[in-house]
C-alpha cells in the first residue's frame, strides 16, 4: 500500500502539473461571478434593491436556465438581502431609541382627557419621527421577505437539475467499443497535452522562466522529500518510542500531540513545498504569492488516510489503541483505510482530467468503472472490520451488564456496517448499469462519511487529551473522564463533524451559510425572538454569573461569615440566601443580554399563569415555605428536631424541601410546607441545653433518703450536667416491686443526652453495689390451694409414664 501511494503521488504530480488541471472548479466559480451586488450607499439602495430582485423574478421565468446562472443569481439576491437586514438593524436601533423617549412622556391620554400642549405638541413631533424611521425597516423587511421566495425557487431549481443529473443513464462501461472509445479520447488529449507544452516551451519567455526557476524548484522538491523522509524515518521513529515509554498521563497527551503532528500537519508542509516548485500556475510563467504553495486534493486524502490508519486503528501501539481490535486485525483495518484513501486520490484525479478536457460519458464511466469495483472491495473489507468491532464492544457491555439491552454505540456499529454493505454493492451495481454519475456520488459520500466519522473519534480523543493536559497544568486534580469536559469536546467535534458531512453529502456552502444565517437571526416563538447568537449569549451570561455567585459564596463562607456571631445555621441561610438571590440576578441579566423581549415573555407567563398555578401550586407552596424557613429559622441546619415520626438532625433547608438526617444514617426528605403548617419538636431550637430524666428502681428494703444522696453524688460529679438550673431527685411512687425514682437535669449539650444516661447508669450499678442498695427485678409468688389434687395429678403422670 506505501509503493501504490508513492506511485499515485508521482502519477498525481504529472496530472497536476498540466496547465489548468485542478483549477477549472475555482475558475468557473469565479467565471459565475459577474460581480458584486451593488452596496447600499444612501436612500436610494431600496430602487436598487427592487431593480436586483425584479432582475432575478424576470430570469426566473426562463425555466432552461442553467445551473451556473441559478448560482449566480443567488449569490446576487443574497447580497441584497443582507445589505437589507443591515440596513433593518441600524434603522431599528433609532427606532427603539424614539420608542423609548415616547414611553418617556408617560402614556397617552385616555379619550376625553387632555393633556398639555407642550407635551401634545412634543408627542406628535415623536410619533411623527418614529413613523419615518420605521420607512426604512419595514423596507427591508419586505426586501427580505421578497428574497426568501426567489431564494427557494432557486434553491428548488438547483435541487431539481442535481436529481436529474444523478440520474441520468449513461453508457456502461462493459461494451468494449467504450473502451476503444476511451483509449482514443485519452490518447488524444495526451497529445494535445504534450503538443501544447512544447509550444510554450519554445516561446522564450517560458523557457526563460522555466530556465530561471529550475534551481530553485529543484531545491524546493529536494526540501519537500527531505522534510517528508526525516519525518518517517526519524522524527517518527522518536515520536513513537517517546509515547511506548510515557507513563505519565501529561507525557502520553503530549506525544500523542506530536505525533498526530508528524502524521498530518509535516507531511502536509513537504508535500506543499514539494508542489510549490511544480505549481502548473507559476511552472511556465510569473504567478501569484499564494501559487507559490498549494498541496491538490489527492495529497490531502492520502496523507489524511496515512494520520487516520496510524491514529485510530494504531496497529504499532496497541496500548493506544482506540478499537478493541488485535494486532492482526488492526493492520488490516489500516490497510483498508489507506486504501480507501488511495481511492479517493483517484477519485479526485479523475475529476480534475475530467473536468479539464471535458471528457465524454463513455471515457468517464470506463474510467471510473475500476474505481468503483476497487470502493466495493474497500467497503466490504471495512464492513467486516465494522463487524467484529462490533461484536467486541457487545462482548465488554454484555460483560459489565449481562441484562442490560443494546447500547446505542452497537446500534450505531450495526447501522455502518448495513451501511457499508449496502454501498459494496449498489456502487459497481449502478455502474454498469449505466448511472455513471450516481455511482460517482454515492462513491465519494459514502467513503467521507466513513473518513469523516473516523477523523472525527481521533479529533475528540486528542483534544480530549489536549484539555487533560492544560488542566493538570493548570494544577487541578480532576481527571479529564469526568466533568463537562469531554461532553463541550464532543459537542464541538460533532458540530464540525456534522458541517463536513453536509458538505460530503452535496451541500453547497450556500446552504449551510443559510442555515448559520437563520441561528443567527433566530425565529420568532410567542412573540420572542430566539436566535443562536441570543441562547449562546444567555448561556454566558448566565454560566458567567452563576460562577460569580459560587465565588462570592466561598468568600462568605470562608472569610465574612466566620468573622461573624452567626451559628452554624445562620450561615447557611445566609449561604443559602445569597445563592437565591445571586441566580434571579443571573437570569435576569442574561434575558437582557440575550436580548428577549420581556413584555413579551410577561405576556405569555400571564396567559400561563393560572394553569401553571393549578398544576405548581404545591411547589410554590414549598418554594414559599423554604424562604419563611430562612428568614424567621424556625429550623435551621444542624438542629435536632421530630416531625411525622422521625427524629434526627437537619442536613439543609432546599428550595422545596428540608432534608433530615436520621440517627439510623437514612435520610428524610420532608416538604417545607409541612414544618411551616405541621408541628415541630426542635430540641435545639434556642441553644443546646436540655434536660434529660432517668428513671431507676430500688428495692423496699432501701432507705429512700440515702438512695437520694448516693443519686446526688452521682449526678453532680458529670461534667455535662449543669450546675444551674441544679439538679433533681424525685420519689416518683411505689411500684409492683420497687420503690421508683427519677433524675432529673440539664445537660449543656442535649446532643449527648444518651451518652449521659449511659454513663449515669454505669455509676449507678457501681455505687449501688458499694453501698449494698438492692436494685429489684420483677418476682411472683406461687400459692398452691388443694395438695390433695397435686398428688393425684402425679401419680397420674407416672402411671403413663410407666406403662409407656
Amino acid at each position: 500500500m506505501r509503493a501504490a501511494s508513492v506511485l499515485l503521488f508521482a502519477v498525481g504530480m504529472l496530472v497536476w502539473t498540466t496547465p489548468g488541471t485542478g483549477q477549472t472548479e475555482t475558475a468557473g466559480s469565479e467565471a459565475a461571478q459577474t460581480g458584486p451586488a451593488p452596496r447600499d450607499t444612501a436612500e436610494g439602495a431600496t430602487p436598487i434593491w427592487d431593480q436586483v430582485a425584479a432582475n432575478a423574478e424576470r430570469l426566473l421565468a426562463d425555466p432552461d436556465l442553467s445551473k451556473e446562472r441559478l448560482e449566480e443569481l443567488r449569490s446576487q439576491v443574497i447580497a441584497i438581502r443582507s445589505e437589507a437586514a443591515d440596513r433593518q438593524m441600524r434603522a431599528q436601533v433609532e427606532a427603539n431609541e424614539l420608542t423609548k423617549r415616547i414611553s418617556a412622556l408617560g402614556p397617552a391620554p385616555a379619550e376625553g382627557v387632555q393633556e398639555s400642549a407642550e407635551i401634545a405638541d412634543r408627542r406628535a413631533l415623536l410619533e411623527d419621527e418614529y413613523r419615518l424611521a420605521m420607512v426604512p425597516v419595514l423596507q427591508a423587511q419586505e426586501v427580505q421577505e421578497r428574497v426568501a421566495t426567489i431564494v427557494a425557487e432557486i434553491d428548488r431549481r438547483l435541487l431539481a437539475k442535481i436529481s436529474q443529473a444523478l440520474l441520468k443513464h449513461g453508457p456502461t462501461p462493459l461494451l468494449p467499443r467504450n473502451w476503444v472509445f476511451a483509449a482514443r479520447e485519452l490518447g488524444s488529449h495526451i497529445q494535445s497535452f504534450v503538443t501544447q507544452t512544447m509550444a510554450q516551451l519554445r516561446v522564450s519567455v517560458a523557457a526563460e522562466h522555466l530556465l530561471q526557476r529550475l534551481p530553485l524548484n529543484v531545491f524546493l522538491a529536494g526540501i519537500g522529500v527531505a522534510i517528508i523522509l526525516v519525518n518517517r524515518r526519524y522524527v517518527g521513529v522518536w515520536v513513537e518510542t517517546w509515547l511506548e515509554r510515557a507513563r505519565h498521563p501529561r507525557s502520553i497527551a503530549w506525544a500523542l500531540a506530536m505525533r498526530n503532528l508528524t502524521r498530518i500537519v509535516i507531511p502536509l508542509l513537504g508535500g506543499g513545498i514539494i508542489f510549490s516548485a511544480f505549481n502548473p500556475n507559476t511552472l511556465l510563467e510569473q504567478g501569484s504569492f499564494a501559487d507559490y504553495f498549494g498541496v491538490p486534493p489527492f495529497v490531502w486524502y492520502l496523507i489524511g488516510a496515512g494520520w487516520l490508519s496510524g491514529s485510530f486503528f494504531a496497529p504499532r501501539s496497541g496500548a493506544f489503541r482506540q478499537l478493541p481490535l488485535s494486532d492482526s486485525e488492526a493492520r488490516i483495518g489500516a490497510l483498508t483505510t489507506q486504501a480507501i484513501g488511495v481511492v479517493l486520490a483517484l477519485v479526485s484525479l479523475l475529476v480534475s482530467l475530467s473536468l479539464h478536457w471535458k471528457l465524454a460519458d463513455a471515457t468517464n464511466s470506463v474510467l471510473f468503472f475500476p474505481l468503483a469495483a476497487a470502493v466495493s472491495v474497500c467497503l466490504w473489507r471495512l464492513a467486516g472490520t465494522i463487524r467484529i468491532i462490533r461484536s467486541r464492544v457487545e462482548q465488554m457491555e454484555h460483560a459489565a451488564a449481562p441484562d442490560s439491552p443494546g447500547r446505542i454505540g452497537q446500534k450505531f456499529l450495526e447501522l455502518l456496517t448495513g451501511f457499508a454493505l449496502l454501498g459494496a454493492v449498489v456502487i459497481p451495481l449502478l455502474s454498469i448499469a449505466g448511472y455513471f454519475n450516481a455511482s460517482f456520488y454515492l462513491s465519494g459520500v459514502i467513503l467521507m462519511t466513513f473518513f469523516i466519522i473516523g477523523a472525527s473519534l481521533v479529533v475528540f480523543d486528542l483534544l480530549n487529551k489536549s484539555v487533560s493536559l492544560i488542566v493538570s497544568s493548570a494544577g487541578s486534580d480532576q481527571d479529564a473522564e469526568s466533568g463537562f469536559g469531554p461532553v463541550i469536546v464532543g459537542l464541538v467535534v460533532i458540530v464540525g463533524a456534522l458541517h463536513l458531512l453536509a458538505l460530503a453529502w452535496g451541500a453547497r456552502p450556500e446552504d449551510i451559510a443559510e442555515i448559520w444565517r437563520i441561528l443567527r437571526e433566530g425565529m420568532v416563538v410567542g412573540g420572542v425572538r430566539v436566535s443562536a447568537s441570543g441562547v449562546l449569549k444567555f448561556i454566558l451570561v448566565f454560566s458567567l454569573l452563576i460562577a460569580l455567585t459560587h465565588l462570592v459564596q466561598a468568600l462568605l463562607r470562608a472569610i465574612v461569615l466566620p468573622r461573624t456571631r452567626f451559628d452554624a445555621g445562620g450561615r447557611s441561610a445566609v449561604l443559602t440566601g445569597a445563592g437565591y438571590v445571586g441566580k434571579s440576578l443571573a437570569v435576569l441579566a442574561a434575558v437582557s443580554a440575550a436580548g428577549f423581549d420581556l413584555t413579551s415573555i410577561a405576556i405569555v407567563f400571564g396567559a400561563l399563569s393560572v394553569g401553571i398555578g393549578f398544576g405548581l401550586q404545591n411547589i410554590v407552596s414549598n418554594f414559599i415555605s423554604g424562604i419563611i424557613l430562612l428568614i424567621e429559622r424556625p429550623i435551621k441546619e444542624g438542629d435536632w428536631i421530630e416531625v411525622a415520626g422521625f427524629a434526627g438532625y437537619v442536613k439543609g433547608v432546599h428550595v422545596r424541601s428540608t432534608e433530615i438526617a436520621t440517627f439510623d444514617h437514612a435520610s428524610v426528605i420532608v416538604p417545607n410546607s409541612d414544618l411551616i403548617a405541621g408541628t415541630v419538636l426542635n430540641r435545639t431550637h434556642s441553644d443546646l441545653s436540655g434536660r434529660v430524666a432517668i428513671p431507676i428502681g430500688v428495692g423496699y428494703g432501701s432507705d429512700p433518703r440515702h438512695v437520694e444522696r448516693v443519686l446526688i453524688g452521682i449526678i453532680e460529679q458529670h461534667p455535662l450536667v449543669l450546675v444551674e438550673p441544679a439538679p433533681s431527685i424525685v420519689f416518683i411512687g411505689f411500684g409492683a416491686d420497687s420503690m421508683n425514682f427519677e433524675i432529673r437535669c440539664y445537660l449543656r449539650d442535649v446532643n449527648f443526652s444518651l451518652t449521659v444516661k449511659s454513663d449515669v447508669n454505669f455509676d449507678i450499678v457501681k455505687r449501688f453495689r458499694e453501698e449494698g442498695i438492692e436494685i429489684p427485678f420483677p418476682q411472683r409468688d406461687l400459692h398452691i390451694r388443694s395438695i390433695e389434687g397435686l398428688d393425684k395429678m402425679l401419680g397420674e403422670m407416672k402411671k403413663d409414664g410407666g406403662n409407656s
